[in-house]
């Protein structure tokens, strides 16, 4: 008589290493806002500083850089630290590695939450994108007036505006639109990699 053997036992799920659930979308909107605010508290304490050090008209002009630094200096005290935000504190929120699931290490923690904000540097690219629109502006007037000049600007047979042309005609029209979409691409890439890099739970 045949023995009935047994069903072949399933392997348990892997457990994480975490035994803390992830966020929610509303913690992690109050710790954002949290820190928007400590930033703005700290930004405003550098501006009023540096109108009486320096005017209120040197403190207007150096608005944007005032606010720029204040923002690093932030992320510097806490972030850079290995410490957590104060909009973090305030939610009970960590944030751990996607993959591992558990609290980065003091050495990997500035890499994976700085990442997402200094790279490309937002600062660095509306400061440098006016000066290469205009750049890039002058170069396509020039090769333009150089098309024109040598009568390579249209077909000699047909009389239509040759295809160099007209591609560099449609990039000095458009100009302005094509280089601003980079923002918008900027901001979007932030928080893919955010999304990718950086995953919050609830300790409490």
């Amino acid at each position: 008589m045949a023995t009935v053997q047994p069903p072949p036992s399933r392997p348990s799920p892997p457990l994480t290493s975490s035994p803390y659930p992830y966020a929610t979308a509303p913690d992690i909107i109050r710790a954002h806002q949290k820190d928007a605010y400590f930033q703005g508290v700290l930004a405003n304490q550098l501006s009023d500083l540096h109108r009486r050090l320096r005017g209120a008209r040197s403190a207007h002009a150096w608005a944007t850089e005032t606010r720029t630094f204040a923002d690093a200096l932030y992320l510097c005290l806490t972030t850079l630290l290995g410490n957590r935000t104060l909009g973090e504190e305030y939610c009970d929120l960590v944030q751990p590695t996607l993959r591992r699931h558990r609290r980065p290490l003091l050495p990997s923690l500035p890499a994976a939450r700085l990442h997402p904000h200094l790279h490309p540097p937002p600062y660095t690219t509306s400061r440098l994108l006016p000066s290469v629109r205009t750049t890039l502006r002058k170069r396509l007037q020039s090769r333009l007036a150089t098309l024109t000049r040598t009568g390579r600007d249209q077909h000699k047979t047909t009389g239509q505006p040759s295809s160099e042309y007209r591609v560099l005609r449609y990039l000095l029209t458009h100009l302005g639109s094509i280089t601003s979409g980079a923002t918008s691409a900027q901001r979007r890439w932030r928080r893919e990699a955010m999304v990718q890099h950086i995953l919050p739970l609830r300790v409490a």
